[in-house]
């Protein structure tokens, strides 16, 4: 039976298939979207003193040719070199006709970081043809990450599509079509076929990869081995293991990494975009300065999960505010035994535009941002400051699992009780910690030859406080819109 469309459970296909208008045969260009609203020029003339090189040797027919298996990033940054090369390139057709006629499909390749994927022609053939690519029935779907026409029936049940969906999350080609395979297997025989999601199933599969060929906890373990052995392509691999992301890196694990990028941009994926779209938020520009007597913190991360401290959704005679509890670490963390309410706020700005990095270089195509939060100094005071041994004692106890009553030393029973703590963050992951024999052991991230802090609020009574004091006082500032900002009023 087809699937809908339109319910929530196939975003998936909202976001991965584009409709486009019917073509129509007497025309003699793409009738995709109408003509672009911007010039296609680029910002910035090309070089008139540069030249192709060899390449002008070539002549234009075959220079055109050649210009249709480029990609269509790399045919803009080609006609960008010198003015011959934007001549040539401005008479590829492919390219002409595309840019004008098809920005809307354009930008939906690029929204999903698709458009390096398919060459100019392939791509402006396939908006030029009618049909369904696999049943000859009017074709009035575009498959972004096969770059098909396809028709309801086939967009529905596409297997492609929901392959190119697992390698989005991260996933080898190879391995996507395995765990893809395996689940469509999976839900035809077993009678629990409706318990399970696809991205259960693909949790499953790296943590039975882990089981099987191990995983990389320590800093001198083989991390791209044990990534590429739980499945992951070689750049995300190469995304989360450079240089400035390995103190962030050493509080997770392979797994946990693995997992974690799979699980944001499946999330995201699989979520319609109404859902957000709904939230009555304008865009301004930064504060300079935080409100008056107040103090800013910072969190960064995926712009998905940020946004989630506004609800989607609120009737018109409602004020909700703000949901802080969205923003919840889970266990094990390292600054409370036990406590399920605790969001992490970072001192600097500096910190927290680390992590945002992070999670663009390895999630993307998701964006990343930070999270600004003013923060009356009245909260901000109540802080109990932990450091040094005592740090080290406490996250040796919380990371190792144990709850309050095993946590007995006096000296830290101010630390379990508190509500709001601040102190330095640690460069270790709970799996690493728990073969720890010595609180010695617990080391402390630096940054630039600094300990960066960061406050932990503890507990569903901070969380109501923060919303009730930080009303109208949030921004989420995107790291590639620096200076601007997501807003909603109080």
């Amino acid at each position: 039976m087809a699937e809908d469309m339109n319910s929530y459970a196939n975003a998936l296909i909202q976001r991965l298939v584009l409709r486009l208008p019917k073509i129509n045969p007497a025309d003699d260009h793409l009738n995709v979207d109408g003509p672009a609203t911007t010039s296609s020029s680029v910002i910035r003339s090309p070089d008139a003193s540069a030249s192709l090189g060899t390449l002008e040797t070539l002549p234009l027919e075959l220079l055109q040719h050649i210009s249709e298996f480029l990609d269509f990033r790399a045919i803009s940054l080609l006609r960008r070199t010198c003015l011959k090369s934007r001549d040539t390139v401005d008479t590829v057709l492919a390219y002409s006709s595309t840019g004008t006629h098809a920005f809307t499909a354009l930008a939906a390749l690029g929204k999903i970081g698709m458009m390096r994927c398919h060459s100019v022609g392939a791509l402006y053939a396939t908006l030029g043809s009618k049909e369904c690519v696999s049943c000859e029935a009017s074709g009035v779907y575009l498959s972004l990450p096969t770059c098909e026409r396809l028709c309801y029936d086939c967009v529905c049940k596409s297997h492609a599509i929901r392959v190119a969906a697992l390698e989005i999350c991260g996933f080898t080609s190879a391995v996507a079509d395995k765990i893809f395979s395996a689940y469509e297997t999976w839900k035809e025989t077993s009678e629990f076929a409706h318990s399970q999601d696809l991205i259960d199933f693909a949790t499953q599969f790296i943590e039975s990869m882990v089981h099987h060929r191990g995983n990389a906890i320590a800093y001198e373990d083989d991390w791209d081995s044990a990534l590429e052995g739980l499945g992951i392509r070689p750049e995300k691999r190469q995304a989360l293991l450079k240089a400035e992301h390995t103190a962030l890196r050493m509080r997770g694990t392979a797994e946990t990494w693995a997992k974690y990028m799979v699980g944001t941009i499946y999330s995201w994926l699989w979520s319609p975009e109404k859902d957000r779209s709904s939230a009555p938020t304008i865009t301004v520009a930064l504060p300079a300065t935080p409100p008056q007597d107040h103090v800013m913190l910072y969190k960064g991360g995926a712009i998905t999960h940020l946004q989630c401290v506004w609800p989607a959704w609120e009737p018109d005679d409602v004020k909700s505010g703000f949901n802080f509890g969205t923003l919840f670490s889970r266990q094990p963390i390292d600054f409370s035994p036990d406590a399920s309410s605790l969001v992490y706020f970072a001192e600097s700005k500096k910190w927290a535009h680390r992590y945002a990095k992070l999670n663009e270089d390895i999630c993307n195509p998701i964006p990343a941002a930070v999270l600004h939060v003013a923060v009356p100094p009245s909260m901000n005071d109540k802080a109990t400051r932990i450091a040094d041994e005592d740090f080290q004692q406490l996250a040796f106890k919380c990371l190792q699992g144990r709850n309050r009553l095993e946590i007995r030393r006096p000296n830290l029973q101010p630390y379990v009780k508190a509500s709001l703590l601040l102190g330095p963050v640690c460069g270790n992951s709970s799996a690493q910690v728990e073969g720890f024999t010595d609180p010695d052991q617990i080391t402390v991230v630096k940054m630039g030859g600094e300990e960066p802090l960061q406050y932990a609020f503890v507990g569903d009574a901070m969380a109501l406080e923060l919303k009730n004091k930080c009303n109208g006082k949030v921004w989420i500032e995107e790291l590639r819109r620096e200076g601007l900002a997501m807003y909603r009023e109080a």
